[in-house]
């Protein structure tokens, strides 16, 4: 169950902008990022589309639509922000076609 920004405040420390402090997968992001994350765990997917409470919960701006879940290589998550499905889907696809690349196969040397 996806937790109300009120649990999230309690859960993690969170500086004047609403950034969390904590050493963790999310630290350096806002509180939308784990109740994001949370709804991704749920099987919304990678990309959800923003509703209102949630815009008004998180201070999303209006012309976003769309967020992207980023997971990184070594753990942290976060979001990106997009207007329409179709940008946040290229972003998608194009964050499965860096994950998939092995950089240390490659010798950059010769």
């Amino acid at each position: 169950m996806t937790k109300t920004r009120l649990q999230l405040e309690e859960e993690f420390d969170i500086d004047a902008r609403g950034i969390i402090t904590n050493p963790c997968k999310f630290e350096g992001e806002s509180l939308a990022t784990p109740f994001y994350y949370d709804l991704m765990l749920d099987g919304e997917g990678d990309i959800i589309e923003i509703e209102s409470s949630d815009r008004s919960a998180f201070d999303i701006e209006d012309r976003y639509n769309f967020v992207l879940v980023l997971e990184s290589n070594d753990g942290f998550i976060s979001l990106a922000y997009f207007e329409d499905r179709e940008s946040a889907q290229k972003e998608s696809d194009n964050q499965y076609i860096m994950d998939s690349i092995d950089l240390d196969s490659y010798d950059f040397d010769s």
